[in-house]
């Protein structure tokens, strides 16, 4: 990681409260999805902004089922350190009628604006396959 890159490191599932990815869930769950993220030193020690935002795509219906985003300052309580994870909860009431469709978490982190137009640096990240199933 050079000091002025940031980059989406990896987007996964989860279940609540669980160490590592999942990629099936009960249908009446919450699912999380964690998101990884890496800043170099100096463009985290000038405390530019960055958005997290991801959707999850029913790969089988060809539709976008939830949406969510995060903002904030590098050096915040979201992004305290160089290296961060986010974790947001998805629940089951959004993803209820979606049982045994693939499901895959499309995500991108936003950076500062850079050059005369203000263009920022864009990181995108796709998570592993994943369904909803039901007993």
């Amino acid at each position: 990681m050079q000091p002025n890159d940031v980059a989406l490191v990896r987007v996964y599932t989860k279940e609540p409260g669980e160490i590592i990815s999942d990629v099936t869930f009960e249908v009446d769950s919450d699912i999380e999805v964690v998101l990884e993220a890496e800043a170099g030193s100096a463009i985290f020690g000038s405390g530019a902004s960055y958005k997290f935002s991801f959707v999850i795509r029913d790969l089988s219906e060809c539709v976008c089922i939830y949406e969510d985003e995060l903002s904030g300052f590098f050096g915040d309580d979201n992004w305290p350190e160089l290296r961060t994870q986010i974790v947001r909860t998805v629940p089951p009431r959004g993803i209820q009628d979606v049982i045994n469709n693939i499901m895959q978490v499309e995500a991108v982190l936003l950076t500062g604006g850079v050059g005369p137009k203000g263009a920022p640096d864009a990181s995108f990240a796709t998570s592993p396959r994943f369904i909803v199933y039901t007993r």
